[in-house]
């Protein structure tokens, strides 16, 4: 069963197009509008340094030559379609995950990166598994500080204990003079 659409007011030539062919043209509408960020805002920083807020978590991405350091996964259908972004920009390239906290809207994606190193602050197996899921499990438990190059960026990512939650972990990238601190500080919105 087809519907027809009058389309008289918009092109006079033209008398009726199907619902098929309207389907159509949104899809080359919407993949012209922006498939390569598959409906996620991205603020590109610099060439190699872009910020995707919202969808969970706000994220970070730095591109490094032969790694890319990504705080904060997200969660849910944000989560995939940041990883099919990040993907994107892999090209093969070692990735490097950071979770600020342990709540699911930073760590729900994590499960995308199989071959990733995933850093977290100290929680340990048993408190992550009552909060979040085997498959987002950090592979790394980080005590203290640790430092990474990507690029020529020196990035200190350091465990600053209990603040918002009793292990949260601060991103600093050193040349940028950017931190990313997870939900420590948040603009416009005081949590209960």
């Amino acid at each position: 069963h087809m519907v027809w659409i009058p389309l008289r007011q918009i092109n006079p030539g033209m008398k009726f197009i199907s619902l098929k062919g309207i389907t159509s043209l949104l899809a080359v509408f919407f993949i012209l509008a922006g498939c390569s960020n598959y409906g996620l805002e991205v603020e590109k920083i610099d060439p190699d340094f872009y910020i995707l807020p919202g969808e969970g978590g706000n994220s970070g991405v730095l591109i490094g030559d032969s790694v890319i350091l990504i705080i904060d996964t997200k969660m849910k259908q944000g989560a995939e379609r940041f990883h099919r972004w990040v993907m994107d920009r892999a090209e093969g390239k070692r990735i490097v995950v950071v979770n600020t906290h342990i709540h699911k809207d930073h760590t729900g994606g994590n499960h995308y990166y199989e071959n990733a190193e995933i850093v977290a602050g100290d929680y340990g197996s048993q408190f992550w598994l009552q909060n979040n899921a085997r498959e987002d499990m950090p592979n790394r438990w980080l005590v203290d500080t640790m430092h990474l190059d990507v690029g020529g960026e020196i990035v200190t990512i350091q465990n600053i204990g209990q603040a918002h939650t009793f292990d949260d972990v601060v991103v600093y990238l050193r040349n940028r003079k950017t931190i990313f601190t997870g939900d420590l500080v948040l603009n416009g919105y005081h949590p209960y």
